[in-house]
């Protein structure tokens, strides 16, 4: 199954933004979205840490931040959203 890798600035589910400094790899000329990165979140104030879960491509040794990754933010609703216009995806086998 292919899954969109996200970038700085893409949405969350609760109408927050991603916020991507680290990686040295760009897709659109936005930076991925690296695990440890931060990202808003609509319902709670702040940045909260994301759950990046993208084992299959990492960038300088961090695993990358993909579709429907968790944003670990007190309301716990709050999931990447990868843009729809994405070109930089990783490929994972279905059971």
């Amino acid at each position: 199954m292919k899954i969109a890798v996200a970038t700085d600035n893409d949405l969350t589910t609760t109408g927050g933004r991603v916020i991507a400094l680290n990686a040295s790899m760009r897709d659109h000329g936005k930076r991925l979205a690296l695990n440890g990165e931060y990202a808003t979140c609509g319902n709670c104030n702040g940045s909260w840490p994301i759950e990046g879960t993208g084992k299959e491509m990492k960038n300088r040794g961090t695993w990358v931040v993909i579709d429907d990754d968790r944003v670990l933010c007190p309301c716990g609703k709050n999931r990447v959203i990868a843009s729809a216009d994405a070109g930089c995806f990783i490929n994972r086998a279905t059971d």
